[in-house]
This record gives structure tokens, C-alpha cells and sequence, in this order.
């Protein structure tokens, strides 16, 4: 697989950021195999899908079938789960910054919306969880 420098990490990156390898059968292709490859990708034309596979949201879509009190334990494991995973992501926010005074804008970007998403999962769940007990359930 190649690799390119990317400076503001101080490390090669391996350019396999994503799942760009395309299985048919015992055949894998590689699609991102250099920096000229990651470049077309990334200013190709298309649909963008998003998905989100959460084991924790799965869990609070069913809650309503366990006792009140496992509700709110799966409940606050959703929101302690995303506290922690922001108090991660601003960790790493100064090599974000460093990025961006060498040039790279985006992951910077990128990563203040991992914080945001998961500022915002951490808050509906707790005021969920007070307007829940506030209700007497």
C-alpha cells in the first residue's frame, strides 16, 4: 500500500483513511493505492451516503421494554459513552490546530464535528433523563 507524508501528523499516513477496499469473492482491489488515486477519489461526483451503526441507539429505540430503572442505566451508559468520547476528541484538538497553521483546514473541521455529534448525543440524553425523572418515570 503507498503511503504519503502528511507533515502536520509528523508520521506517513497510510492512505486507507476509509474502507476503500472492494471484496468480490477471495478477490480484494485496492481503490486508494496512491496520492493521485486519494486526489480523483476525492473529487469524484456522487452520493455521499451517511450511516450510523450505534448499538447504543438500537438499545434506547427498544428501552421502553425493559424495567424504568435499565432504561436509564442504557441511558446513561448512551451519554456517559459520548461524555467520554468528547473529552477524547478535545484531546486531540491541538494536533488539529497544528494542522491548520501548516495548511490543513478540514481536520479540524472534521473534528469539531465529532465533538459537536457527540456534545449533542451526551446532551439530549441527559435532559431526556431529567425530564424523564422530572415526569415521575
Amino acid at each position: 500500500m503507498a503511503t504519503v507524508k502528511w507533515d502536520w501528523l509528523g508520521d506517513p499516513l497510510a492512505l486507507d483513511l476509509v474502507n476503500t477496499v472492494r471484496r468480490r469473492g477471495w478477490d480484494n482491489t485496492e481503490l486508494i493505492g496512491s496520492p493521485a488515486d486519494l486526489r480523483e477519489w476525492l473529487g469524484r461526483p456522487g452520493p455521499m451516503p451517511f450511516e450510523l451503526r450505534d448499538l447504543g441507539l438500537v438499545k434506547l429505540f427498544f428501552a421502553d421494554a425493559l424495567e424504568p430503572g435499565q432504561a436509564r442505566q442504557v441511558l446513561r451508559a448512551v451519554a456517559e459513552r459520548s461524555e467520554d468520547r468528547v473529552a477524547e476528541l478535545r484531546a486531540v484538538e491541538p494536533t488539529a490546530r497544528a494542522a491548520r497553521e501548516l495548511g490543513a483546514a478540514y481536520p479540524e473541521l472534521t473534528l469539531a464535528i465529532g465533538i459537536a455529534f457527540h456534545q449533542a448525543m451526551a446532551d439530549l440524553c441527559r435532559d431526556f433523563e431529567q425530564r424523564y425523572t422530572d415526569a415521575g418515570q
